[in-house]
């Protein structure tokens, strides 16, 4: 078997494993394979042939251009139209298998990280159709002006006991804003130009028992509240249908708890059936986190036995606790 289809082998095997995985006994299956892997060739394909050929085409194109060399128009433009295009192509696919080994790594390790956050990716879901669900609902997602999708989604639990369990899904949602530019030339002709940035928005939906009388940062409601904090009245903007709602939730300690622990909430919405939306910065999501190279296999090993902890995400976690216990 050849060293090229050994590897792709090798890592097919291993996404197929990064896509399913479950526990870290899963996870433990695709470390041998990085072992064997390893101790042989490692996770670099064999692209002589490809840098060969790149060299041939860069070679014979400097000879097209070269004046010293007898050649006709004619032939030195069908050398450069020939031997360009099989360069570049030579060089894309060694970046392309570069590429393959990446994010094999990336997706392995991923699903490593999200294991011990206790968190499971799901595929099956309609990306365009749950964003117009939820744009129905929260604010949040009235967003960009094309391209609107939920492009990930893991669900998760937090807490112990049926009372105090908080089941959680965590999102990630991708917009495309266009904005027009116009230009006048010097001959006074106009030019349209359309400028398309692709962004994104992360959070967390979760449901409680009885949380959807206040909002955090949102216009969900017509009522003002404030606090006795003015560092949390200039981070958090409450809204509630009543004022008692409010002052019940925010005792003292939960005020305090949002300024020191919970400063990184961007709003929160609630729905009437106490779904609760929080917008939060983008490293609470698992594929934000810094993956290791596969290429290095003793390192990247050692990080997927030991995988990183989501900080943010635990915090998160902790947030939803807090609303538990207070609904």
């Amino acid at each position: 078997m050849s060293i090229n289809k050994e590897l792709n082998q090798t890592l097919e095997s291993i996404s197929a494993i990064a896509h399913t995985a479950k526990s870290h006994s899963d996870i433990e299956k695709a470390i041998t394979l990085i072992q064997k892997q390893g101790d042989g060739r490692g996770f670099i394909h064999n692209n002589t042939l490809y840098w060969a050929v790149f060299t041939l085409s860069c070679l014979t194109v400097l000879l097209s251009i070269w004046q010293q060399m007898d050649f006709s128009i004619e032939t030195r433009q069908y050398l450069k139209l020939i031997f360009i295009p099989i360069g570049l192509l030579s060089l894309l696919t060694i970046w392309f298998r570069y590429r393959k080994v990446v994010n094999t790594g990336k997706r392995l390790y991923v699903r490593a990280v999200s294991i011990k956050a206790g968190v499971e990716r799901l595929y099956n879901f309609d990306a365009r159709a749950e964003w117009r669900r939820l744009a129905q609902t929260y604010g949040m997602f009235n967003a960009g002006d094309e391209g609107q999708k939920i492009s990930a989604m893991y669900q998760g639990e937090v807490g112990q006991g049926d009372d105090n369990k908080v089941a959680y899904k965590l999102f990630e949602f991708r917009y495309v804003d266009v904005s027009t530019h116009i230009s006048t030339d010097s001959k006074g002709r106009t030019r349209t130009h359309k400028t398309k940035t692709t962004r994104f928005k992360y959070g967390i939906l979760a449901e409680f028992k009885n949380f959807n009388s206040i909002s955090i940062n949102r216009r969900s409601f017509s009522t003002k509240w404030d606090s006795a904090s003015r560092t949390f009245n200039k981070k958090f903007k409450v809204r509630c249908s009543n004022e008692m709602a409010a002052a019940k939730f925010f005792d003292p300690k939960t005020v305090l708890a949002f300024v020191d622990d919970f400063h990184f909430l961007k709003s929160l919405e609630p729905s009437i059936d106490s779904v609760v939306c929080l917008e939060l910065p983008k490293d609470i999501f698992p594929t934000n986190i810094h993956s290791p190279s596969l290429r290095q296999t003793s390192q990247f090993i050692n990080e997927l036995q030991s995988p990183r902890s989501i900080p943010r995400l635990e915090k998160s976690k902790e947030l939803l606790q807090l609303i538990q216990q207070g609904t």
